[in-house]
């Protein structure tokens, strides 16, 4: 899921320069108020030093001086990949040991509270679900895949430390072709698997994200196929069970991340491929009081994989712009707005070889991280983490 020129508005110059000196103190204190996206810039700041090609997927901002990234890491000497986590102390991110042995797609969780992350082996053969409760990872039984049942963890939301939902999907498209929605839930006792829905003219469904307001309002996005191609995979929780809910033929394409803002309200990213042409063109897509909206995406060609909104309402969306060389061609991307309002480009084809995978933010007081890594091969990635700051003057 993974051509013209984009205005470049992150890439100031002395900006990127200063961005290891601001990390060690950029996060030290809370700002006064948050600080509108105009007004920001967004800087790489150092990773944790890994040994062998690895990436991160996914980011948990908590507080200033706490914060998660989960990835995978290489196996030395070997093509396996196991789980890599990553903890932010205000200062620096440092590797902590992570029991999993698969890579880890999501994490979650509150300040005060349990932390959450889910993965699988690439070919879907092993899941994980682990949780960090103060002073280590532990690996949590759930739901599990099985060599001959394999299972795609993609996903976690929690919303307190008995009431998580991890999504994914069971089979593996590599080897037979298929696969069909996967949700699962966390009651504080043990994980159970709830039915989901999928289009009924799909062919291969899986959900990729999964956001929540409450208890009674979550919502889950994903990728469908179908005779004519994507077709927009959203599902919701009330409580009780899991709907389709299905956009009108105006909202096109697939969508790898949704974002739950409040009562009936939800933005979504992703991509969509013309049958032809196999170059990813943005989607952006919102639904606000039962209105669904197609958004104009200032960028032609890119992945959208993920999408956040913080305090003050502003809204950002993490993925990859590809330039004229296709797949091997391609640069992180940050497209920024405020509640309203156009679009605008935060970092493009100026920057590094890479992608962004995640992006989130907090609410209270809007701190903002995206995680993803350099290289464009599995050879070649080393983790990719940066973060919003006040700009600088001239």
């Amino acid at each position: 899921m993974h051509t013209g020129s984009v205005r470049t508005v992150a890439r100031v110059r002395g900006v990127a320069a200063t961005a290891i000196g601001l990390a060690g103190t950029l996060m030290l204190s809370a700002p006064a108020h948050a600080v509108p996206s105009a007004s920001e810039v967004w800087v790489e700041v150092p990773g944790p030093s890994v040994q062998t090609p690895n990436q991160f997927a996914g980011v948990l901002p908590l507080t200033v001086a706490d914060a998660w990234a989960v990835g995978g890491k290489r196996v030395a000497g070997s093509a396996d990949v196991t789980s890599l986590t990553a903890r932010w102390n205000g200062r620096t991110w440092t590797a902590v040991p992570s029991p999993g042995q698969s890579r880890l797609r999501g994490v979650s969780g509150k300040p005060g509270g349990y932390v959450w992350a889910v993965g699988s082996s690439d070919d879907g053969t092993r899941s994980v679900v682990q949780a960090w409760k103060g002073s280590g990872w532990s690996v949590v039984g759930h739901v599990a895949a099985t060599p001959d049942n394999p299972l795609h963890l993609n996903a976690v939301a929690a919303l307190g430390n008995e009431d998580v939902w991890a999504v994914g999907n069971r089979g593996d498209l590599e080897t037979t072709g298929q696969a069909v929605p996967h949700a699962q839930h966390y009651n504080g006792l043990s994980w159970q698997e709830v039915e989901v829905p999928q289009p009924p003219n799909a062919f291969i469904a899986q959900l990729t994200s999964v956001s929540a307001n409450n208890s009674t309002d979550v919502w889950a996005s994903g990728l469908a196929f179908g005779e004519a191609g994507f077709i927009p995979y959203f599902v919701h929780w009330d409580g009780r069970k899991w709907s389709l809910v299905q956009p009108p033929a105006t909202i096109t394409g697939g969508y790898s991340d949704v974002q739950a803002i409040g009562s009936g309200r939800i933005i979504a990213v992703g991509s969509t491929f013309d049958g032809e042409d196999p170059t990813p063109r943005p989607r952006i897509a919102s639904l606000r009081n039962g209105v669904w909206v197609q958004e104009s995406v200032p960028v032609a060609a890119a992945e959208l994989n993920a999408v956040a909104v913080d305090g003050l309402g502003n809204v950002f969306v993490a993925g990859a712009e590809l330039g004229a060389g296709g797949h091997d061609d391609r640069s992180p991307l940050i497209l920024t707005r405020g509640a309203t309002g156009p679009w605008s480009v935060q970092t493009s084809t100026d920057a590094k070889a890479g992608d962004l995978l995640d992006i989130q933010a907090t609410r209270v007081d809007s701190i903002k991280w995206a995680v993803g890594s350099t290289g464009v091969t599995d050879e070649t990635h080393n983790n990719l983490i940066m973060t919003a700051i006040p700009s600088q003057p001239n």
